[in-house]
């Protein structure tokens, strides 16, 4: 998942895949363009025809003739040989013509915040968090906030509790690189396990070293861990599903893959075998690029569907319905419409209060190209009860990576807290404090977000989490690191919140994730 981590979910531009060595195919197709066609509807039908059309603003001037070579090195190495490659130089003047003679991004209009003060948490023990790919909050009502950690650097599994003036850890075990661990009781015996979505590997690549994992343990022992699933590319979620409403737990897993592999799988449960549960595995999406598939009965007809949220060159969001019998009816809930748009997280959440689900939408993945754009920031899709959502723009924000909600000046409506995840040699390239790393979006009467910065410039989280850390009735903001240096010392940082508040709040970022 380029990703997060995340560097984890790798968004596949329609040009700008990662493309490594050409080979001799490569080459004799670049140098055969000259006889190739010039014209704009031949540039048009095969740059647009497994996705839309790549925005030329999306890339500078300069940049368009190593999108355009990596674009047609990419299809060749597909395999495919149904499309005709129009002329190199043609193709990089079509888009070069409409593209900007340099990406501009500006600072925003924002108001430095004052109601979060920033507390370190100390990470106790030598294994510090460095690239917290993922968050799950525990409800464990009337007690400590207490929530899951993945660390995308060195595997860790960690369930974290607040405890005063610190934290307290504990180690549930590792993978290679774990992004979504999720609870849930596969053997129903009363216990708590998880299950865990391990990418196996920081960067994208087509090698098929993923896995599903399964730590169970009894009470008082140590969790033991067991595969459930070998051999796929790269997967970026797996959540528990009873689609079949037999009683017991089956699995969806998103293998987000890179280019050519990665789907969407639905493992039904076939019971205990020796004590660990069998699944059959069937495809029910071929698309690679899955980052978050989040189950609800959306449409509470008393079965399980699900929210797939899919990068790569698809950049939508898309509900999939359950209609018995393990088939999904798919509904575009929203369509980027540029292969380049970086989606980056969704949170599903009933953001105007009207008894439906919406969702939180955000784009600011930059593991492609590395470059910040100014389109990146965070939407909201509103539910009217047709497909594809209205769309509704909260705030632009260049590597935003995640975005929670929750009314954080408890004046009755949902509120945003966003991070950015970008890289130092990227923000080094702008004028002085241009980006926010951590922001909160105060929503206003008339719909609209004023901006409130914590952090500039230091864009190094991937996900982040609303809670009352310090239960004094409002919602704090914890912002875990995502870096790539495997030896960096880093602790936790919660951002409390100064609102008033009178009695302890059980209230958490958004519904779902």
């Amino acid at each position: 998942m380029k990703n997060t981590a995340f560097r984890l979910h790798a968004i596949l531009l329609a040009f700008a895949f990662m493309a490594g060595c050409s080979d001799g195919r490569d080459e004799q197709s670049l140098q055969s363009a000259n006889s190739a066609p010039s014209d704009i509807g031949s540039i048009i039908r095969f740059c647009a025809d497994c996705h839309e059309l790549p925005n030329p603003a999306s890339f500078e001037k300069s940049r368009w003739h190593e999108e355009v070579e990596q674009g047609i090195r990419i299809y060749n190495r597909s395999g495919r040989s149904d499309l005709v490659i129009p002329d190199l130089e043609a193709t990089v003047a079509f888009f070069r013509d409409q593209a900007p003679d340099d990406v501009v991004i500006e600072p925003p209009d924002r108001k430095d915040d004052t109601r979060f003060i920033a507390k370190t948490l100390v990470w106790p023990g030598a294994q510090r968090p460095t690239s917290i790919s993922s968050i799950l909050a525990i409800d464990k009502k009337g007690s400590s906030p207490c929530f899951l950690l993945t660390d995308m650097s060195n595997g860790a599994l960690s369930q974290v509790t607040a405890i005063k003036d610190g934290i307290n850890v504990d180690e549930l075990g590792d993978v290679a690189h774990p992004a979504h661990i999720e609870p849930c009781d596969l053997n129903q015996d009363g216990e708590t396990d998880y299950i865990v979505a391990d990418l196996a590997t920081l960067s994208p690549q087509d090698e098929k070293q993923g896995s599903i994992w399964w730590f169970v343990g009894q009470a008082g022992q140590p969790l033991k861990r067991h595969a459930l699933k070998l051999g796929l590319s790269r997967v970026a979620d797996v959540r528990p599903i009873d689609y079949d409403n037999d009683g017991d737990l089956d699995l969806i897993a998103g293998d987000f893959g890179l280019h050519f592999v990665g789907s969407i799988y639905l493992g039904s449960n076939g019971g205990l075998v020796d004590g660990i549960p069998k699944f059959e595995w069937k495809v029910i999406d071929t698309r690679p690029g899955a980052i978050s598939l989040p189950t609800v009965d959306f449409d509470r007809d008393g079965r399980t569907d699900f929210v797939a949220l899919i990068a790569q060159q698809y950049e939508t969001v898309e509900l999939k319905l359950n209609r018995g019998g393990g088939e999904f009816e798919s509904k575009v809930i929203y369509a980027a419409g540029d292969p380049s748009f970086g989606t980056s997280s969704m949170e599903l959440v009933d953001f105007d209060g009207d008894d439906d689900l919406d969702v939180l939408y955000t784009n600011g993945d930059t593991f492609d190209d590395t470059l910040a754009k100014p389109h990146h920031g965070m939407k909201w899709l509103e539910n009217e009860g047709v497909f594809p959502f209205t769309v509704h723009d909260i705030a632009g924000m260049p590597g935003c990576y995640r975005a929670v909600s929750g009314d954080i000046d408890k004046d009755g409506d949902l509120d945003v807290a966003a991070v950015s995840y970008l890289s130092k040699e990227e923000v080094a390239k702008f004028t002085p404090n241009t980006f926010d790393a951590v922001a909160w979006f105060e929503q206003q009467a008339d719909g609209s977000f004023l901006r409130h910065t914590m952090v500039k410039n230091v864009c190094q989280a991937a996900t982040c989490m609303l809670l009352d850390w310090d239960r004094d009735g409002d919602l704090d903001l914890l912002v875990p690191p995502s870096i790539t240096d495997r030896n960096a010392k880093l602790e936790l940082t919660v951002y409390v919140n100064q609102t008033s508040g009178s009695e302890p709040s059980n209230a958490l970022s958004g519904v779902l994730k």
